[in-house]
């Protein structure tokens, strides 16, 4: 009887530490995934750390999200976002050696999670023709600024030219600066006798100096 107890009680031992073992097998198995869960989660830094920093910086500013973003740049609506923000956009948009950065690092990791900042540079970059939009609106945005100012150059050349050829005031005063210069170069055959000048050498005219 007491052999049959003891027997008992070495095989109930025995089963006692098989199952202890499978435990402390399947807690380190459950250990092992949570911390391959846990990696797969962590994000990876893949701008410079200034870079990201001022990306950063600007999305607070911004307040936009990306769908507003597309929206604006594929109905070519400036007005959802302003000129102002889309100049920075354009100017914090992400250049081809960071995108090919980015892409190469979710081909490698499929399931990994990017940092704010990149997801936003990336998200910009996935817009169909980007670059192409800004830059169509940004112009479009400057065209009557350019317009006006161009208009003011050609305004300014035509009385300009209109003056140089009417007004007899004007006339006088070249005759008299091409007369003191014939005067002056009296003594050369070849610069004495000139017929005219041109009109760069008005600039030079405060260079001259008389022998007193």
């Amino acid at each position: 009887s007491n052999l049959n107890t003891l027997k008992k009680n070495a095989q109930k031992n025995s089963k006692d530490d098989s199952n202890s073992k499978t435990d402390s097998l399947a807690t380190r198995e459950d250990s092992k995934t949570m911390s391959k869960s846990k990696k797969s989660l962590e994000t990876v830094q893949l701008l410079e750390q200034k870079r990201a920093h001022n990306v950063g910086i600007l999305m607070t500013s911004l307040k936009l999200s990306i769908s507003t973003i597309e929206s604006a740049l594929l109905n070519f609506d400036i007005s959802a976002i302003g000129s102002d923000k889309l100049q920075q956009i354009h100017e914090v948009a992400a250049t081809q050696e960071e995108i090919r950065t980015i892409e190469r690092y979710l081909a490698q990791n499929p399931n990994a999670t990017l940092r704010k900042a990149e997801k936003f540079l990336y998200d910009l970059s996935c817009i169909p023709q980007f670059n192409e939009r800004v830059t169509c609106m940004m112009h479009e945005n400057r065209f009557t600024d350019l317009l006006d100012g161009i208009e003011n150059t050609l305004l300014t050349f035509k009385s300009t030219c209109h003056a140089l050829t009417s007004k007899v005031e004007i006339q006088n005063i070249f005759a008299i600066i091409l007369t003191l210069g014939n005067y002056m170069n009296g003594g050369n055959r070849d610069r004495g006798q000139a017929d005219g000048f041109g009109l760069e050498i008005l600039s030079k005219l405060k260079d001259v100096k008389g022998k007193d």
